[in-house]
């Protein structure tokens, strides 16, 4: 079994991974007797994650239609450019 703790950065006692932090002071770790969210929680959210990861709604943001169009860059470099149409053509290049 890999661990996957060997991807959190080592600093020892000030870690904010546990396991890092209990191996430095020679305690070897239990990953089954810690503090876990209440079952009445988990199943309260479960379904928002899995609404979320639904693989329609994710096909819908790898073309980028998750991005809202009034706050984003491109939109306002058009908008300078609808105004001001004469003074560069690096507008139309996409950011």
């Amino acid at each position: 079994m890999i661990q996957i703790n060997l991807l959190c950065p080592n600093l020892a006692p000030e870690s904010w991974c546990k396991f890092h932090r209990v191996e430095s002071v020679g305690v070897p770790c239990d990953h089954f007797n810690h503090f876990h969210s209440a079952s009445v929680i988990i199943e309260g959210i479960k379904p928002i994650f899995e609404d979320l990861s639904n693989s329609n709604l994710l096909r819908k943001c790898l073309h980028g239609k998750s991005q809202n169009l009034e706050k984003s860059v491109n939109n306002i470099v058009k908008a300078f450019k609808k105004y001001f149409p004469y003074s560069t053509n690096n507008a139309d290049m996409s950011l």
